[in-house]
């Protein structure tokens, strides 16, 4: 798929809707092309529960009894989620 590299970004950009503009937009041509590459004509779905899985995880490796509000800045989730972690009631 390297010829689509000899066209301009503007030609790309116009040729893009949806889905794939986001891809485009967000990731670049290199993900854009992997994905033609290997998932043409499929549907993706993209669940956050194995990204939740990870989250508490994490959380359980790295908290030291005084860190929570660093663990949750970091993560990107409340401090409440990785209290609930930490108690095992999520």
């Amino acid at each position: 798929m390297n010829w689509i590299k000899e066209l301009s970004e503007k030609d790309i950009q116009e040729s893009l809707e949806g889905d794939l503009q986001l891809v485009y937009e967000h990731c670049g041509l290199e993900i854009l092309c992997l994905l033609w590459q290997n998932f043409s004509g499929m549907n993706i779905y993209v669940s956050t529960k194995p990204l939740r899985a990870l989250q508490k995880l994490y959380i359980k490796k790295h908290y030291n009894g005084y860190n929570v509000k660093e663990i949750a800045i970091r993560l990107g989730v409340s401090e409440k989620f990785v209290y609930n972690v930490i108690n095992d009631n999520n």
